[in-house]
């Protein structure tokens, strides 16, 4: 009897407590739980108005330390710089004999047999620069590198269709310019740093500048179908024949045939 008179009382007592819980509880069954806590996740308390969480700054504008990682150059000292441009120098010289042998239009092979011409002077010079320095030439990885994509462009031009050769080759002239123009100012300026130095990759600069302009007129007598300045202007075609002349007796004398290539 004294039992279920106990069950009695406590019975309203459990049903109060579950309404006030539910009543606390109600409309945060659809929040995330806070990450390693039992309470709910309260942005503005939290972490949205910039407090702390677990004694971390979460706000977007605070301090954070700069960090910056260089990384080590490719080049080691003047004489891998240096080789660099002789390198360069080389394989230019290799594909523009393939140009002035495989060019289609005298433009091209004037092009190229002037490229040759050029590209030995300024080898030259870059030996006798390393000469007067006393530097030992060394290769390295990007002289390697160098290598192996020009021996890839020769490659695709022996195996395009002739009448894209044209183009594609004197596009291949532009964009190795231009990429030499970069090595000089990101990989060749930090290292070969003395007056002598900025000399000759100032006059580089300037030649490669030259070589790009070149190449982009003939790029564009291409696509136009003019010689684009190469040639001495022709002078004024003759007349026609008068009446009473007459077109001298013989056979005609053969043309001189133009450079093949070698």
């Amino acid at each position: 009897m004294k039992r279920s008179r106990l069950f009695l009382l406590l019975g309203p007592c459990v049903s109060a407590f579950i309404a006030i819980v539910a009543s606390c509880t109600a409309g945060t069954d659809s929040k995330s739980l806070k990450a390693g806590t039992g309470r709910y996740y309260q942005p503005a308390k939290d972490a949205g108005d910039g407090s702390t969480l677990d004694g971390m700054s979460l706000s977007l504008d605070a301090d954070l330390p700069d960090v910056f990682f260089e990384m080590p150059r490719e080049l080691k000292g003047p004489g891998q710089a240096l080789q660099v441009l002789i390198t360069s120098y080389d394989l230019e010289s290799k594909e523009a004999e393939i140009g002035k042998f495989n060019g289609s239009t005298p433009a091209m092979k004037a092009y190229c047999a002037d490229l040759m011409e050029d590209l030995k002077a300024s080898r030259a010079r870059a030996k006798a620069l390393a000469s007067k320095k006393k530097v030992a030439l060394a290769r390295s990885s990007m002289t390697q590198r160098m290598v192996f994509e020009s021996e890839a462009a020769i490659n695709h031009l022996q195996n395009i269709f002739k009448n894209m050769w044209n183009d594609a080759y004197i596009s291949r002239r532009i964009d190795t310019a231009n990429n030499m123009l970069r090595v000089v100012d990101d990989e060749l300026a930090p290292i070969l740093t003395d007056d002598d130095y900025k000399a000759e990759l100032a006059t580089v600069r300037e030649e490669l500048d030259k070589r790009i302009t070149r190449a982009e007129a003939v790029r564009n007598g291409l696509s136009e179908g003019t010689a684009e300045g190469m040639f001495e202007v022709p002078g004024d075609p003759a007349g026609p024949l008068a009446r009473d002349e007459e077109p001298a007796e013989g056979p005609p004398e053969p043309e001189e045939s133009g450079d093949a290539g070698p």
